[in-house]
């Protein structure tokens, strides 16, 4: 019911009823192995997707005659390299299973997205595939053209834009490497995380998980919160860590550290959070513009850092996405236009097709595109000091923002 919502007036600046120009879908990448070490190799390696589902993935929505760019072997090779950072088989599938469940949603609008075939020699350019450039994220976004169906259309992913997609990290010459870098800035083995007044919850919080997976105390020592909630959140995913195995408070530390930084990097006016945003935004004043001509974008899937989705959420006081993403799970945006030729904007939740609204916006209707393009901290700031002190108060965990993802 809340789906078919979108198809009326019910906010007093739409004029008539609203129809979809754009769909775009801003997605975290599939459930990963840890970034760094935690654990026998085996066991990690085990979770791979088979060289044959990783072929199969490399040539996900390239048409005939279209030439791919060829990835590394030991990209298409599980067993080429470290497995660290590395999509699974299951993130495969939670990934796929967006694409299928993409390709009902746009059936639903009736836009026709997914539609005619075109002539060979000029093909339709309605769909564009963007991701950051590590394995994880190139593998999701051909996971998720798996699932969806677009006759006559030739897709790639485009990665060119990156580092754009990042919030604080330096773009890597490969997830690896990208892999190894972050969980350095997250405070790994490779050097302990700066101390500050939340040093005693995180060593605590490390001690904890290192008991509770049977790893090597030293390990986790001094590890910072990036790095503590990718091992605890990996492990978690393979039935390693039940939800018993940790204390409430370490768990709530846990999930609470990179809302804390996202709300630090939101509130604080960031100009590259600011251009991430703008980079969002521009499909749909595009779409708003230029939506009848011929071969206009009508469908966007972005895979990008959790972090990079909470800075989003958290910039645009989305109250209903303001938490830390899961794999595989993110934001849909509809740009929509009502019959007066206005741009509007909705916000859903792909997984279970539920509504959010930025905390700022009134009444039951669609935000105006024009009033998302100046969205801001001090739009939000009630919102922000009637959820009190405990994030400003606890804004050193808010270090290494870079390393969540």
């Amino acid at each position: 019911a809340a789906r078919r919502c979108a198809a009326t007036g019910d906010a007093p600046a739409v004029r008539g009823r609203l129809r979809v120009l754009h769909t775009q879908l801003l997605l975290r990448g599939g459930t990963r192995v840890p970034l760094l070490p935690a654990g026998p190799e085996a066991f990690w390696r085990a979770t791979l997707p088979s060289d044959e589902l990783r072929r199969r993935l490399g040539s996900a929505g390239a048409g005939a005659g279209v030439a791919r760019a060829r990835r590394p072997r030991a990209a298409l090779n599980g067993g080429a390299h470290a497995p660290w950072g590395e999509l699974t088989e299951r993130g495969a599938d939670e990934a796929f299973a967006v694409g299928v469940r993409l390709e009902r949603w746009l059936a639903e609008t009736g836009d026709g997205i997914a539609g005619e075939e075109e002539e060979e020699e000029a093909p339709r350019t309605a769909t564009t595939v963007v991701s950051t450039d590590d394995s994880r994220s190139m593998l999701t976004a051909k996971a998720v053209l798996s699932g969806l169906c677009l006759p006559g259309q030739r897709l790639a992913v485009n990665s060119a834009g990156s580092a754009h997609l990042r919030l604080g990290t330096a773009a890597a010459a490969d997830g690896a490497a990208e892999a190894e870098g972050e969980a350095a800035d997250a405070g790994s083995a490779s050097r302990p995380a700066e101390e500050g007044e939340d040093a005693a919850p995180r060593l605590d919080a490390g001690l904890e998980l290192a008991e509770a997976l049977g790893l090597d105390a030293g390990l986790l020592a001094g590890a910072g919160w990036p790095r503590l909630l990718d091992v605890a959140e990996s492990a978690a995913a393979f039935g390693l860590l039940a939800r018993g195995d940790l204390t409430e408070a370490t768990r709530r530390a846990l999930l609470a550290a990179p809302l804390l930084s996202a709300q630090a990097l939101a509130a604080g006016g960031s100009a590259k959070l600011a251009r991430l945003a703008r980079l969002v935004l521009a499909p749909c004043l595009r779409a708003a513009h230029s939506h009848e001509a011929s071969g206009a974008e009508r469908l966007r899937v972005a895979v990008l850092p959790g972090f990079s989705l909470l800075c989003l959420a958290r910039l645009w006081h989305l109250g209903g996405a303001s938490a830390w993403p899961a794999p595989a799970t993110g934001l849909l945006l509809e740009t929509l236009a009502d019959e007066g030729g206005a741009a509007f904007v909705r916000f859903w939740q792909l997984r279970d097709s539920w509504e959010v609204r930025p905390s700022w916006h009134e009444g039951q209707g669609p935000v105006q595109l024009v009033q998302l393009l100046g969205a801001g901290p001090e739009q939000g700031h009630g919102q922000q000091q009637a959820e009190g002190g405990a994030l400003t108060a606890q804004t050193s965990w808010a270090a290494n923002t870079c390393a969540f993802r």
